[in-house]
C-alpha cells in the first residue's frame, strides 16, 4: 500500500467528506481508462489524459484505487481470474452543466477511451 501512497498521496478526513457530501446531492461519474492489454504505464498515460480532458470542463476529479478480478478469454472459472488494481476517477457534475450536457459528456467520454461502462449516479 505504501507504493500507492506514494503514487497518489492519501485523502485527508476533510478531503473525504468534502467528496462524499457533493456525491450525495450532485450527479457524478466514475470511469477509468484501464484496459487489460496495456500496461500498467500506458493506464496511467490514459487516465493522465482523462483527467486532463475533465479539468478542462472544470470538474476536477478524484482518484480512485480499486481491486476487481477479471477474465482475460471471457469463459474463465473462478480459479483462472486474473487479479487487477485499477486506478478510476470519479467526477462531480458542475451546477452550470445540465443533466443532459453531463450524460452526452460522460458518452463522449466513454467512447473517446474505449470504455464499456461508467458508473454514474
Amino acid at each position: 500500500m505504501s507504493n500507492l501512497r506514494k503514487l497518489f498521496g492519501t485523502i485527508s478526513e476533510a478531503s473525504l467528506s468534502r467528496l462524499l457530501s457533493k456525491v450525495k446531492t450532485n450527479d457524478f461519474a466514475i470511469i477509468s481508462t484501464f484496459q487489460y492489454g496495456n500496461s500498467v504505464e500506458q493506464n496511467s498515460q490514459l487516465n493522465a489524459q482523462l483527467l486532463q480532458t475533465i479539468n478542462a470542463r472544470k470538474m476536477g476529479g478524484y482518484i480512485l484505487i480499486g481491486h476487481w478480478q477479471e477474465a482475460s478469454d471471457g469463459d474463465t472459472t473462478p480459479d483462472q481470474l486474473d487479479d487487477s488494481v485499477e486506478e478510476s476517477v470519479v467526477f462531480i457534475r458542475p451546477t452550470e452543466l445540465s443533466a443532459d450536457q453531463f450524460t452526452a459528456f460522460i458518452i463522449d467520454i466513454c467512447e473517446q477511451f474505449n470504455q464499456d461502462s461508467i458508473i454514474v449516479g
